[in-house]
């Protein structure tokens, strides 16, 4: 993913986001906004969903439903990863906090009491507090890099690329 830089451009639509691949076969990109170069392409920041197909996910046990943003952008982010990928959107979903010990999460609760989880499937939900989610993060809602980590990545690139911190 550090071959790839975002830029935000707001129209009358509303924003767009502008992604480039600037790895090996874009090894000098004209500029990060809009060349229509095929080496970028341009995405919604919150597309119309009406017309999406919904897929249902499970990452780590956690599940949500989400919007697959189509197979046009499905085949220019497959022709970089070399393999089949998939952009989904989450929009207004959200999915339950697992293994974070979130004070309202599935560890907090059943910290408090081993019944707990039993308790909340045979009681109504209003019994019982609402549930930290995230959207797609892995476990946690906040991710925290160093610069001395962000560095180690960076050496591990190709000369003259750097990562870009704001991936973390």
């Amino acid at each position: 993913m550090a071959l790839f830089k975002q830029t935000l451009e707001e129209g009358e639509g509303g924003k767009t986001i502008i992604v480039t691949r600037v790895g090996p076969e874009n090894p000098e990109p004209e500029e990060l906004e809009w060349t229509g170069s095929e080496h970028q392409i341009r995405i919604p920041l919150r597309p119309e969903v009406k017309d999406l197909e919904i897929v249902h996910l499970n990452l780590h046990g956690s599940a949500t439903d989400a919007y697959d943003m189509g197979d046009d952008i499905s085949t220019w982010l497959s022709k970089y990863m070399g393999f089949e990928t998939r952009m989904v959107y989450i929009g207004t979903n959200s999915r339950v906090v697992l293994g974070s010990g979130a004070p309202n999460g599935t560890m907090g609760l059943a910290k408090r009491s081993p019944y707990t989880a039993s308790l909340r499937k045979l009681l109504p939900s209003s019994l019982f507090p609402k549930p930290e989610t995230i959207t797609f993060q892995d476990i946690g809602q906040y991710l925290v890099v160093t610069k001395e980590s962000n560095d180690e990545v960076s050496s591990r690139l190709e000369d003259g690329k750097e990562m870009d911190i704001s991936k973390f």
